[in-house]
């Protein structure tokens, strides 16, 4: 399992998407550059307690797939701002700077979004999907299963492991 977004393998830039709290960083692998730009990306998000380096492992899959991804990090967990509290609020809070983060993808043409979350980043890609201004415009929470599943959104997704 990667440890640091270096040991995927693939090229990535760090960004920041701009949250309320200020920037929290990401990192950003872009398609493959022999396939045209990608309109759909996946955004990884990590548990509680943990980082951006856990959610890395999904990269690869969706760089096969043709899916560029965005690993973000949100308010508490030790690499974003913090709140003035500086607690977990178990998504209830979280999703808004992952938010952040489907605005940084629309903006750098993202057409639909996979929320892909890990533990309590599930819970957070669940809360978006409910509180997003996006949330019309193709949030598709995927859980990883080798198994077809009905996605919240009423389609299909089967996820391929590596």
């Amino acid at each position: 399992m990667p440890s640091q977004a270096t040991d995927v393998g693939l090229p990535f830039t760090a960004v920041t998407a701009a949250t309320a709290l200020g920037p929290a960083p990401a990192y950003r692998f872009d398609a493959a550059s022999d396939r045209p730009p990608a309109s759909t990306w996946a955004i990884h998000i990590h548990g509680q307690g943990a980082t951006r380096a856990g959610p890395l492992r999904g990269v690869p899959v969706a760089h096969r797939a043709g899916i560029s991804s965005l690993v973000v990090s949100y308010r508490n967990d030790h690499e974003a701002p913090s709140s003035p509290d500086k607690k977990s609020m178990l998504g209830q809070t979280e999703w808004r700077d992952v938010d952040a983060a489907v605005d940084y993808a629309m903006a750098h043409g993202a057409e639909s979004i996979i929320l892909v979350g890990w533990s309590m980043g599930a819970m957070i890609a669940l809360q978006l999907t409910r509180s997003s201004r996006h949330r019309k415009r193709g949030l598709a929470p995927v859980e990883w299963t080798p198994h077809k599943r009905e996605c919240s959104h009423g389609k299909h997704a089967q996820v391929v492991h590596s």
